[in-house]
């Protein structure tokens, strides 16, 4: 479980040092989670101007980006393995 939380908060960083270098530093959670729920929300696909309750916007969104987080840790951790390989 350590490994996890140690894996978000590196892929957090990495995220971050990638979004400062690429000058990507308008980044929303209400935004993200606003497109997950889309995305993810079959009944909303073809509406326009559907509106969510801002907690479940963010929520959605802190969920996003800790997964994108953990992804990154990951990519960044095994990618010197498999080049090795």
């Amino acid at each position: 479980m350590l490994e996890i939380i140690e894996g978000i908060f590196k892929g957090f960083a990495i995220l971050l040092r990638l979004f400062v270098e690429g000058g990507l530093l308008d980044v929303s959670i209400s935004a993200t989670g606003r497109f997950f729920m889309r995305l993810f929300y079959p009944l909303h696909w073809f509406k326009k101007g559907a509106s969510y309750p801002l907690w479940a916007e963010r929520t959605v969104g802190v969920i996003a980006w800790l997964c994108f987080c953990y992804l990154a840790f990951y990519v960044d951790y095994s990618l010197p393995r498999w080049q090795a390989e």
